[in-house]
């Protein structure tokens, strides 16, 4: 499990930011890590655009598109009240 930290200014968009700091100095093998799941944003405000587009309560999902098994895993969680999925795709 991975709780980056080090994503805000100055930090961010460079080498020392937390995440991509992580995915250059793995400490175990890519392929044994077969799923991320990131938590950005979580806590925060929804900007008034996102607000405005009735996203505010969105909970994205990028990746379930190339696996049923993601899908079916994020469709069988618990839903709290006021949190809708948005599954995304990279296609």
């Amino acid at each position: 499990m991975l709780f980056p930290d080090a994503e805000e200014p100055p930090d961010i968009r460079n080498e020392r930011m937390g995440s991509s700091w992580f995915w250059r100095h793995l400490p175990l093998p890519a392929e044994t890590a077969p799923l991320a799941i990131v938590l950005d944003l979580v806590g925060g405000r929804a900007p008034p655009e996102m607000e405005a587009a009735g996203l505010a309560g969105a909970l994205f999902v990028l990746g379930a598109e190339a696996s049923r098994g993601l899908a079916d895993f994020v469709r069988a969680l618990p839903r709290a009240d006021g949190v809708e999925l948005v599954f995304l795709s990279c296609r």
